[in-house]
């Protein structure tokens, strides 16, 4: 699961137990849409105007 924050963080939570398995920040205070997942891409577009790509994959 993906969410981001009022500070621009994108958190990335573990659907099995709820675990915080990463983050990043995307800037622009947070997303302006819904983010969108395409296979393993997973795009956020931002309030200061960014459309950003992330490849996301399982953590070993």
């Amino acid at each position: 699961m993906a969410v981001t924050d009022f500070e621009g963080v994108l958190h990335l939570v573990s659907q099995v137990d709820g675990e915080f398995v990463g983050r990043t920040k995307v800037g622009g205070d947070g997303a302006r849409a819904d983010m969108l997942a395409d296979g393993n891409l997973l795009y956020v577009y931002t309030n200061d105007g960014k459309l950003i790509a992330y490849e996301v994959s399982a953590k070993n």
